[in-house]
């Protein structure tokens, strides 16, 4: 291990990856900061500085002192030369840090010349992430009472290391609860390649604060990355809820949605929602692997958050473009057909859905093939047991008061093609609009590996943001409407 973090300070110093975390300046006139990687503090010390009696800078040494501000003991002291203008230079690796357990840990720099306390001198400061990066996603599950971590780790240069996953709870007083590893196994990333986790566990009575670590070694206890703090009781009323509207789920399909789910997981997100077309369902059951292999995938989503939700029987629109008779039950046309044939196709696509998930699963929510349908939709809706709409039109809600609609933006230029300019477009109408919820509709179907690029921007944004988060859209009924 040591001759590997040998290679991981040489690699280190040619990386220029900044974790986001500032050295900042406290009330006392010292420099405190949190758990880091390396750390660079730069200054220039003043004439002002230097007795009389000396009349030059250059050959004079500066000390860096860093007190842990949890146990008070000196965790790292070092030396340097400034130069004939009085500037200085310290680079430095938290590797050796100690953490209490009294209060979240920080740490304090001080900086002194000769006897005399120069930390006011610094101008400069950062922290520098190793090779290792890590992207954090907690989540608060209301509904569940869970807790959710997701760790996104890529190793940048393939040098083997181990590493463990943990959470501290912290209580009243940011004292110490309780710490938590995430896995009973020590992790192993070598080479270009992710690493993904996630778990959902009760927070410990009394935890007013979360952070999550990745720990290369249980012993030193050294954070590979930043930690990630989270506030498990945090109020959601003022977040925007965002909801993923992903079309055209069936057997011909699940496996592109399958990678879908796998991508929404890799962020920590699983409450994304799919829509179900029945006769993708019941096409396809004399395939060998329906029951052994596609509806255990269905039901491992569902378990893990996902919701699936009403998008017809056929999902064939054309009848009436072809001068079919109005009669015709080969197609379905939310908006033109009658009601009987409406409830028909309602029915039938429930009954296939609801009864191939099995264990009491219930289709809430209904989308519309095209996202066209009437007023007498809505009643076959109702009389078929959908509790709400998403895409419906708004002038068929303005006096509705039973069925509920949640208003949508694609966030695609054709289908496949998700846009980021899209996606914020779709946020900062919601926001304008005074909606605390925003519906985002996609078609996981004819995502290729340019899609899922474009999604990275599109969740780089989401995660630039606090004020978010994700839920399907019964989560939302429930949260909004429910008792």
């Amino acid at each position: 291990m040591k001759k590997v973090i040998g290679i991981i300070l040489c690699l280190a110093i040619f990386v220029s990856v900044f974790a986001g975390m500032n050295v900042f300046a406290t009330d006392s006139g010292a420099v405190s900061f949190y758990q880091s990687d390396y750390v660079k503090v730069a200054g220039t010390i003043s004439s002002e500085d230097i007795r009389e009696e000396d009349y030059t800078f250059e050959g004079r040494d500066v000390t860096l002192t860093l007190v842990n501000k949890s146990t008070g003991n000196v965790d790292y002291l070092s030396q340097t030369t400034l130069d004939e203008y009085g500037n200085f230079e310290f680079g430095f690796y938290q590797d050796g840090l100690t953490y209490g357990n009294d209060a979240v840990t920080s740490h304090e720099v001080k900086l002194n010349l000769s006897g005399k306390n120069v930390t006011g001198s610094i101008t400069t400061s950062s922290v520098i992430s190793k090779f290792i990066s890590i992207t954090l996603l907690p989540a608060y599950d209301s509904f569940n009472d869970k807790i959710k971590l997701n760790a996104l780790i890529r190793n940048q240069y393939g040098v083997p290391i181990e590493y463990s996953l943990m959470a501290v709870f912290y209580g009243e007083g940011d004292r110490m609860i309780e710490v938590k590893k995430l896995s009973d196994n020590v992790s192993e990333t070598a080479g270009d390649e992710y690493n993904t986790f996630m778990e959902a566990y009760s927070a410990p009575e009394g935890t007013k604060m979360v952070k999550f670590f990745a720990w290369h070694n249980e012993e030193d206890i050294l954070p590979l990355a930043k930690s990630r703090e989270f506030d498990p009781n945090e109020n959601i009323d003022d977040k925007l809820k965002v909801i993923f509207k992903l079309d055209d789920l069936g057997y011909n399909s699940y496996k592109k949605y399958d990678r879908a789910y796998e991508y929404f997981k890799s962020y920590g997100i699983s409450q994304i929602s799919m829509g179900a077309i029945a006769h993708y369902w019941y096409d396809y059951y004399d395939k060998e692997d329906y029951e052994t292999a596609f509806l255990p995938t269905v039901r491992k989503w569902i378990a893990d958050g996902v919701e699936i939700w009403h998008h017809g029987d056929l999902h064939k629109l054309s009848s009436y473009d072809e001068g079919a008779p109005i009669n015709d039950y080969n197609y379905e046309n939310f908006l033109e057909d009658s009601y009987e044939k409406q409830v028909y196709h309602l029915q039938k696509a429930i009954d296939t859905i609801e009864g191939d998930i099995g264990g009491g699963y219930k289709l809430r929510f209904f989308g519309a093939p095209g996202n066209k349908m009437s007023a007498t939709t809505i009643q076959a809706l109702k009389d078929v047991g959908i509790e709400g709409v998403m895409y419906g039109p708004a002038s068929l809600f303005k006096n509705e008061t039973e069925l509920v609609n949640l208003e949508g933006n694609s966030i695609e230029e054709g289908m496949g093609n998700p846009v980021l300019e899209k996606a914020v477009a779709a946020v900062e109408e919601a926001e304008s609009e005074g909606r605390d919820y925003v519906v985002l509709q996609a078609h996981a179907y004819f995502n290729d590996d340019a899609a899922y690029e474009e999604m990275d921007r599109i969740m780089a944004y989401f995660m630039s943001r606090d004020d978010i988060i994700f839920m399907t859209p019964s989560q939302y009924y429930d949260y909004k409407f429910g008792e």
